[in-house]
């Protein structure tokens, strides 16, 4: 009986010492607390050559926008501080405005725009 309630001893030990690995976080990965995101959507046949976002008149360019509901795993998030923010979208054809409105971004969060 000793022997099997040593053995479920030492087996919990080394479970719990392998847990306790130090090296769970891979080194190297820094993540800024304090950003948020945008992200553009729309439909490629609409914006072949794509947009230009403009955060509080910083240009970003945007070469390809997706719908909404599907490859948004490709969608490059465009980082942000939180906070209110004047964002006008041009499209890269014509230099129209589609999109001009002041928004807020909240901590850690993602705002998304369609452009249908």
């Amino acid at each position: 009986m000793k022997k099997i309630l040593s053995a479920i001893l030492i087996a919990i030990f080394a479970l719990t010492a392998v847990s306790c690995n130090k090296r769970i976080y891979e080194p190297g990965v820094v993540t800024n607390q304090d950003e948020s995101f945008l992200m553009i959507f729309g439909t490629y046949d609409r914006y072949p050559k794509g947009v230009t976002v403009y955060v509080d008149g910083v240009a970003h360019e945007i070469d390809k926008v997706y719908r909404n509901e599907n490859k948004t795993h490709k969608i490059r998030p465009l980082v942000v501080e939180p906070g209110t923010h004047r964002v006008v979208i041009r499209n890269n054809v014509d230099n129209g405005v589609l999109y001009d409105r002041k928004l807020f971004v909240g901590h850690r969060n993602t705002q998304k725009i369609d452009l249908q």
